[in-house]
């Protein structure tokens, strides 16, 4: 556990994320699934679909309970929730991991640094890992919670760009003489 820097987060202490049960789990099997129905009206309502739009049933909503409890693990710590789905593309041989992660408090006004997303996804997929926040195409926009996404390569593949010169930080908050300051924190377990 290491003390955060209260500009990022107030009074905030960054402590790994530690698995924890499915919280679709907590509730009773058919309310659970009353709930997802209820989400799937609702979005198929308000949310302008590119593609087909579709009703929902409570079929889909029964078979979205399923999936969900087979594939998802949630994680949390004392400032974020986070689910991790793992996903495989055989025609390329590539494992994608997507965490979708969240504050415990949904709000976005203060923004999550990139620090504390780096650390999200060193704590859920390894310090070695490569992920990437994608910015979609305006036709493949989903955007209905205060919730971010990071898509990471399984089996620790790097991704085909980036800095390939290893690893350079600097582990200072004063100012430098081009006027920047760093504000990165080493992670200290």
């Amino acid at each position: 556990m290491i003390a955060i820097d209260t500009s990022i987060l107030p009074n905030a202490v960054w402590d790994k994320m530690k698995p924890i049960e499915h919280p679709i789990k907590r509730q009773p099997k058919k309310e659970a699934i009353r709930g997802i129905y209820k989400s799937m009206k609702e979005a198929v309502k308000n949310v302008k679909w590119y593609k087909r739009p579709f009703k929902a049933t409570m079929r889909m909503a029964k078979d979205e309970y399923y999936k969900m409890i087979e594939n998802e693990q949630w994680y949390n710590n004392t400032l974020y929730s986070a689910s991790v789905e793992r996903h495989r593309n055989d025609e390329l041989d590539l494992e994608v991991i997507h965490i979708s992660f969240k504050r415990h408090d949904r709000k976005t006004d203060e923004n999550i640094s990139w620090q504390h997303k780096q650390w999200i996804k060193n704590d859920l997929c390894g310090s070695e890992s490569e992920g990437l926040e994608l910015f979609p195409a305006e036709s493949r926009l989903l955007n209905t919670a205060n919730q971010y996404h990071i898509w990471v390569l399984g089996d620790n593949r790097k991704l085909p760009f980036g800095f390939d010169d290893g690893r350079t930080v600097v582990e200072t908050t004063k100012k430098m003489d081009s006027g920047a300051v760093q504000t990165y924190q080493e992670n200290k377990k």
